[in-house]
């Protein structure tokens, strides 16, 4: 990629980041949730490959 590519990523990226610091309470409440989510997500999965194994 050349460089003026990443400059254009970059200032997407910092834009997002300050329009998503414009509401803490937002981003809060989205990261919390996101970690509740990977949460379920991963012990689904164990529970998943758990059962697997043992039915072997």
């Amino acid at each position: 990629m050349d460089f003026k590519r990443w400059i254009k990523y970059l200032a997407i990226a910092r834009t997002q980041i300050i329009n998503s610091a414009a509401y803490p309470l937002d981003l809060a409440t989205r990261s919390v949730l996101i970690v509740l989510f990977m949460f379920i997500l991963m012990h689904q999965v164990q529970l998943h490959f758990l059962a697997a194994c043992q039915s072997w």
